[in-house]
């Protein structure tokens, strides 16, 4: 059996997984490859995609996968955005390590530095809307194209009485959607970009996700019109 006869016998157990929504067996196979390919650091950055996915949520895994891929390149972008991400949602924040190594980024590219702006707000404190507000607004001036930073911002808009820009905010969110996932539909829970529309820029959406935005903008228009 060539390698290309490998490969496309991982890609097709690995898609039939993902068709599935079987993250265990997607997991497996990842990890199986790895075993003959253990420096391949798109294969850790799926392992580490996977592993964050419900039911198996393990962020513990996950980071070990983050520390494998900086053994590899300790300027891997993913890595870092994976790391980033792992402590945001399971560990309860970005530290200021993680921070700084966002803001030393240099780039000339303007929605990757809007993303990395809005993970940098992750840093400060949820009830902290001055540099929350700070930084989303700079990621909404380099590239008014997501939908996180939008939707974020107009909570805090809302939170300070700002009514009428919270609206502009939540409204812009809703525009910015690019993709609703169909019910019937797979996601490629193990695509590093696919969690990054979804979590971060939030392009890509739930119907449950942007039914919340939408009542939030209901709350707005409701509170608006009583003026």
């Amino acid at each position: 059996m060539t390698l290309t006869d490998i490969m496309n016998n991982f890609e097709k157990d690995l898609q039939l997984a993902i068709n599935d929504f079987d993250v265990y067996k997607a997991e497996e196979i990842i990890e199986n490859k790895l075993k003959d390919d253990n420096e391949n650091i798109d294969l850790w950055i799926k392992l580490g995609v996977t592993v964050l996915c419900p039911p198996l949520v393990d962020y513990e895994k996950a980071l070990k996968c983050v520390e494998k891929i900086y053994e590899l390149d300790n300027d891997n972008l993913y890595a870092l955005i994976l790391e980033c991400y792992t402590h945001h949602f399971e560990l309860g924040g970005v530290d200021s390590k993680m921070y700084h190594k966002l803001n030393n980024i240099k780039t000339d590219n303007k929605k990757l530095l809007s993303m990395i702006k809005y993970i940098m707000s992750w840093y400060y404190r949820f009830e902290d809307y001055e540099n929350r507000e700070k930084l989303l607004i700079e990621s909404i001036n380099l590239c008014d194209r997501f939908v996180c930073n939008f939707n974020e911002l107009g909570y805090i808009f809302f939170r300070q009485n700002k009514l009428s820009e919270s609206q502009a905010m939540y409204k812009k969110a809703l525009d910015n959607i690019q993709l609703v996932y169909p019910k019937e539909n797979y996601i490629d829970f193990t695509d590093i970009k696919e969690l990054i529309f979804e979590e971060i820029l939030g392009i890509h959406i739930t119907d449950s996700n942007k039914e919340y935005i939408e009542k939030s903008l209901l709350k707005v228009n409701k509170l608006l019109n009583q003026l």
